[in-house]
């Protein structure tokens, strides 16, 4: 719930359609791409939910969402991955930022314990 502040590097990976504005080729469509950028403060026309959104600069499009967002730390010599959201969405007016959920305590628990997945 706290282990991601503004301004901190994150990087996310999926599957998208476009990557740096070029349409990907269908001999590629199966290559996952990461970028990475970094947390940002909420947009002035969309305030945050700081318990349930992040906002992120990376450059993600259609095919990246439902895939991971996640912060590197290293901890005596070893490197951590620790998923901090899910892509969801972009607002079509903006190139500024993206939008993720942020995995919670609650939603974590969501997962782990629902019968239904």
């Amino acid at each position: 719930d706290s282990a991601i502040s503004n301004e901190q590097s994150v990087t996310s990976t999926g599957f998208p359609a476009v990557v740096n504005g070029v349409t990907v080729n269908t001999s590629n469509i199966n290559q996952m791409y990461s970028s990475t950028g970094c947390m940002i403060e909420s947009a002035p026309e969309n305030p945050r939910d700081e318990t349930r959104q992040i906002y992120y600069s990376n450059d993600t499009t259609p095919g990246n969402s439902g895939g991971p967002i996640y912060i590197t730390e290293t901890y005596n010599g070893q490197t951590y991955k620790t998923v901090v959201a899910i892509t969801t969405s972009s607002p079509y007016d903006s190139e500024d930022y993206n939008i993720g959920t942020r995995i919670t305590t609650e939603l974590l628990r969501f997962f782990k314990f629902n019968s239904n997945f």
